[in-house]
Formats: structure tokens, sequence, C-alpha cells
């Protein structure tokens, strides 16, 4: 079994990160006609469109590429790069939809972050195999293992896994690192369980990558 360290986050000029899920499971989430209506406008007033679904309890909104639906089970939201600008204003945006449902347990969290490595075969002259790739970007140890590797930390699972895709020209591989905390707790203790996570998965994906991989994190 891997050992992961903890490493000091680091803000890197830029980033290969593609997508966040977050997804929280509720306890006892009524959302009668009223508190929909209210939590809609709260959501326009913060610029987001509303998806007319016609089912209750069903919310769907989105802005830009920020994505926030509502139902029995809980809440999701999904957001592109472009609409996360860190992971302490998504904590906070998370609060406050968490806030608006009014529940006072969270079933469980699921978080989940996507990057993708884009390489142009063009501009390599050797030629590239997933092995290759795999051993010369990632720790295989921990993104080349089937099924994907994971494991068990003060109630979270921790997993990491990748997609690899490719054509004549270019090469895509998916990293996806995922922290899921599968036991009930209070929306008191959210914002510390979330931001734990949120370290851990940091770390997991750190060791994932390769130097060569953070040292053009840091290029102009």
């Amino acid at each position: 079994m891997a050992k992961i360290d903890h490493h000091e986050r680091i803000i890197f000029k830029k980033s290969y990160l593609k997508r966040i899920n977050s997804i929280l499971a509720f306890d006892k989430f009524k959302c009668d006609e009223q508190q929909r209506e209210s939590i809609k406008q709260e959501l326009k007033r913060k610029g987001f469109t509303i998806a007319e679904t016609g089912v209750l309890p069903m919310i769907q909104a989105q802005k830009g590429e920020l994505y926030v639906i509502y139902s029995e089970k809980g809440l999701a939201v999904t957001c592109d790069k472009v609409s996360y600008a860190s992971f302490e204003s998504h904590l906070e945006f998370l609060k406050e939809l968490i806030a608006l449902s009014g529940v006072i347990t969270i079933n469980s969290i699921v978080f989940q972050k996507q990057n993708i490595y884009r390489i142009n075969k063009g501009k390599v002259s050797e030629v590239l195999t997933k092995d290759r790739v795999l051993a010369t970007l990632f720790n295989t140890q921990l993104v080349g293992s089937e099924p994907a590797f994971g494991q068990i930390e003060d109630g979270c699972y921790y997993t990491i896994q990748n997609k690899y895709n490719e054509d004549s020209e270019k090469i895509l591989v998916e990293l996806i690192v995922s922290g899921m905390l599968l036991q009930g707790i209070s929306v008191e203790a959210f914002v510390q369980t979330i931001s734990t996570m949120n370290q851990r998965m940091y770390d997991y994906w750190f060791e994932a990558v390769s130097d060569k991989v953070r040292e053009t994190m840091n290029k102009d």
C-alpha cells in the first residue's frame, strides 16, 4: 500500500484542472413550493439562469460553466476551470447552498477534481506509447493501477484513476482524483471535513504526477 505524504499547497502559474464535482447527500431534505421559490430567487440574484423542470423539488440552475442541482437526494455542483477561482471560494458557495436547503445533517460527500493533460505528438520526436507516457508523466504506482488506486483514511475513501485517449495528432490523459465521505456529519462539521479532504486530494494529486508535470505548471 503506497504511503501518501503531506505536501504544502502550491499556487502554480497554470493548472491542468478541467472540472470539479461536489455531490452532497442530505438527510430529510423537504423542499416545498415556498422554499423552492426562495432558493430559485436567491440563485437568480446570484446571476443564475433557472431551468424550469416542472418537477418538485428539482431545481436546476446554470451560470456560465457552473451548474447547480437540488433534488430530494441532496445537492450537486459542477463547474469547469473557468468558474473555479479557488477551493476557498468554492467552499463559500457550497456553504451558501447548504444554508438555503435548511438541512442539519449531510449523509455523504463526494468531491472530485478532473485534470486534462494534452500531448502534441508533432512536438515530440520519440514514438509515444501509453506505457511510456504514463511512466514519464505520472507515478504509475498510483495512476497505472487497475482497478483505480484507492485508500481509506479517517473515514474518507480516496481514489485516483486515469482515462487515456489518443488520435493521430494528440494524446489526452484525464487524471481524476476523488474523495468520498460515506458517513453522516453535521453541517457544522462540513467545512473542516471537506477542507481536510481537499488537502489530501492535493497530496494524492501531487504524488500522482511527475516533477516534469509540476515544472510545466510554473512556466510562463
